[in-house]
């Protein structure tokens, strides 16, 4: 049982996963935020049944935030999907906080991840270098520290941020227009494999105006590189996803290395860096092993895509000839 009381207020994201988000919700019920946001997209069309899970899972949580607490609830009627949804529901939130956490539903979080990233919100909220915090660390295995350096990477499994970073969000990164004539992508993946990825991964952003590939965290961490912005990272691991299931739409290779990966503590007093520099060996490490990872994602995103596309079509081709 946590003793620590977090201090920032938290926006839990969640839609259907019934036993992960009672899983993550129990530990946030043990760190009592005062100012809890729930954010839960609506049902999808094709979905049979899913309005009444999610209904019955958006009454299961409001009915446990059983501390004093005061509790704001962003509840969609319509499926804005995994770009649009958590992009709206953390825009939401940075328009009546100043900065504070974010949980999706299936992040497994260590106590004193809210600890750590209240202390350092608080030391670096008015410090434009800094955009985000993370939790996740998949380069240390050492399960205790009191440490954290600072990355060129925005992880988003378990983070926190500002409002002033978050205001720089654009869905669409209109920007990429000019800058996939630089070395923009090369600089800030130093590795030609990757470069070559991420760069097809913002060209069909921007083409599709965001809409691609069903994501919002592509744009989060192509802001951050626009705007040489450094994440917080702790020494160990703080995170735990426990979503990578074989129906997942993202995180579905269960055989991931960064499938529920184990879990450690972060110790206070923390040590703070002496300098504002970004740990470049580090960085290379998380790079040399996110390759492989990486392009078995993105193949497998790309079949998914045209499958989910071919099904959508056929369906419609169907009503309209039944119709």
């Amino acid at each position: 049982m946590s003793q620590y009381k977090c201090k920032s207020p938290v926006l839990f994201i969640t839609f259907t996963k019934e036993n992960e988000t009672k899983q993550v919700f129990e530990i946030i019920k043990q760190i009592k935020p005062d100012r809890l946001y729930i954010a839960s997209d609506g049902a999808r069309i094709e979905k049979q049944g899913e309005k009444e899970k999610i209904e019955k899972l958006r009454n299961w949580l409001v009915s446990n935030v059983d501390w004093d607490c005061e509790l704001k609830t962003k509840f969609n009627d319509k499926n804005l999907g995994c770009g649009h949804g958590p992009a709206s529901a953390i825009s939401w939130f940075f328009e009546n906080e100043e900065m504070g956490i974010i949980i999706e539903d299936d992040i497994l979080a260590s106590f004193s991840f809210f600890q750590f990233c209240d202390e350092i919100l608080e030391k670096y909220k008015d410090d434009n270098r800094i955009g985000n915090i993370c939790g996740y660390n998949s380069v240390d295995k050492k399960l205790v520290s009191n440490d954290y350096y600072f990355s060129k990477y925005s992880r988003i499994w378990g983070w926190a941020s500002w409002r002033r970073a978050w205001s720089d969000y654009d869905f669409t990164i209109s920007s990429w227009e000019k800058l996939k004539y630089t070395d923009f992508v090369y600089q800030a993946f130093p590795n030609k494999y990757i470069s070559k990825v991420r760069y097809d991964i913002y060209d069909k952003t921007y083409n599709s105006r965001g809409e691609y590939f069903n994501a919002w965290d592509y744009q989060w961490s192509f802001c951050n590189f626009v705007k040489n912005r450094l994440t917080v990272v702790p020494c160990c691991n703080l995170v735990s996803n426990i979503g990578f299931t074989k129906d997942a739409i993202h995180t579905f290779n269960i055989l991931s290395s960064h499938n529920k990966l184990k879990r450690g503590e972060i110790i206070f007093p923390l040590n703070h860096p002496v300098t504002l520099l970004h740990d470049d060996r580090r960085d290379r490490k998380l790079l040399k092993s996110s390759t492989p990872n990486l392009f078995i994602a993105y193949i497998k995103t790309m079949l998914k895509m045209i499958i989910n596309i071919v099904r959508r079509n056929t369906m419609l081709i169907f009503s309209i000839i039944i119709s």
